[in-house]
């Protein structure tokens, strides 16, 4: 798998993704296949090459993650079947708030979904202010969330601060003219690694 880090473990249970879109579920102590979900219908495996997912992410009876082929998944964590599904072309890890997730499309738009049934609440394009050259090399590398704004840094050494209300954008910092982190927030600051 490309994505080695994304393992959920839960209750006797690990779950993680591999390269061709499977996401698996085994019991932790015996190693047994519990339950497989394929999310792709490749019949070439060199399609898998191009596959990028974001990261797996467990809020309460569901997982949820996307990836670059346009599909944001929401998968029943006993039995690994499809809860919904939604066209969002996004491979970073979401971010799960209440019952609202947030997640920053592959071009730029802040996405809040309703994490129950898969309903769009609200759409918001973070890449507004780059020219429309521009925007097709900036890609996002991470988002958090603070008490009242959404931090997303990209991968041209940007960090964009957005309210969590609107969805607006309230500022945009140069930190690097290279790539930054994910944003990190700790003891009420925020950290970005160059």
């Amino acid at each position: 798998s490309n994505k080695i880090l994304s393992i959920i473990i839960e209750n006797e249970k690990v779950i993680f993704n591999n390269s061709i879109g499977d996401i698996t579920a085994l019991d932790v102590n015996k190693g047994f296949l519990l339950w497989q979900t394929s999310t792709q219908n490749n019949s070439i495996y060199g399609d898998s090459a191009t596959l990028i997912n974001s990261d797996l992410v467990l809020e309460k009876k569901s997982i949820f993650f996307s990836n670059n082929r346009n599909e944001f998944y929401s998968i029943d964590k006993n039995n690994g079947f499809l809860n919904w599904k939604q066209k969002i072309s996004s491979n970073i890890r979401p971010v799960i708030t209440e019952d609202i997730i947030f997640t920053v499309s592959n071009d730029g738009f802040l996405y809040l979904i309703d994490s129950l049934r898969g309903n769009i609440i609200k759409s918001n394009n973070l890449l507004i202010n780059f020219k429309a050259k521009q925007r097709q090399f900036i890609k996002p590398i991470g988002i958090v969330l603070g008490s009242n704004n959404i931090f997303l840094s990209l991968n041209n050494g940007m960090l964009i601060v957005a309210s969590i209300q609107t969805g607006e954008i309230i500022d945009s910092f140069k930190l690097d003219g290279n790539q930054i982190s994910k944003p990190f927030i700790f003891d009420n600051k925020l950290y970005i690694i160059k």
